[in-house]
């Protein structure tokens, strides 16, 4: 939704608690939130990086400064109004909230903030998922995600990740972008496992919840019933 050529904000700063994990992972831990979030901005950044240094400048008082710049380049990146008051000011008086307000708004713009924390962590559940939703159900989750590890031990995951990741490209007539599946994969595998599972999701997937059939597609119009008028007439 738009208001006067900008966009508007999905939640109210005290209103976006309607999902209860996220909320109380800030509110105990907001470093963890905080990594999550700059990860998504970034585009690039590495989740736990982030979280350390957040956690660092916690102790002497200084966080709400740095929250406050990624809050800024997060309306920058989507039009966002500065409300209720300045980036700073909120993340000052409430920085909680403030988090909260902005992992809610990543959520409902298509992203996952708190697959970039474990896929950074354990690599092998996130491509497990994407496995099995390549593979329609055909293997599981486990299966992939412990070969998948077991790659690592040798430094010869990122040749399976490629592998899917051609499939995902195939199925979705994608291109290789930036560069060669196996060199995303070799140059980066958690960016590039996080961008699949974002794909998989884009296109009606959940593969966190496992494979559970394609998705489900309007009925079409029944014989009888008159087709819509079509707008190249």
């Amino acid at each position: 939704m738009t208001v006067f050529g900008r966009s508007k904000w999905s939640t109210g700063l005290c209103s976006s608690c309607g999902d209860l994990g996220p909320c109380c992972i800030t509110c105990f831990v907001p470093c963890i939130t905080f990594g999550r979030i700059a990860e998504m901005v970034d585009e690039k950044s590495s989740c736990v990086t982030q979280g350390i240094v957040y956690g660092l400048l916690m102790l002497v008082q200084c966080h709400c400064l740095y929250s406050c710049t990624y809050r800024n380049k997060l309306r920058s990146k989507y039009d966002l109004p500065a409300e209720p008051c300045h980036d700073c000011c909120v993340h000052w008086c409430c920085d909680s909230c403030a988090l909260c307000q902005e992992h809610a708004e990543l959520k409902s713009r298509g992203m996952d903030p708190a697959k970039g924390f474990i896929t950074c962590c354990l690599p092998c559940v996130t491509f497990g998922q994407i496995a099995e939703m390549l593979d329609e159900g055909q293997s599981s989750c486990a299966s992939h995600a412990v070969m998948y590890g077991l790659l690592m031990l040798c430094q010869c995951h990122c040749l399976y990740g490629a592998v899917y990741r051609e499939k995902l490209r195939m199925k979705f007539s994608l291109p290789a972008e930036p560069c060669g599946d196996c060199c995303v994969h070799w140059c980066c595998g958690n960016c590039a496992l996080c961008q699949e599972h974002a794909e998989l999701t884009f296109r009606g997937l959940d593969p966190s919840k496992g494979w559970i059939g394609p998705p489900s597609v309007p009925a079409p119009f029944p014989p009888s019933a008159p087709m819509p008028p079509s707008m190249n007439r």
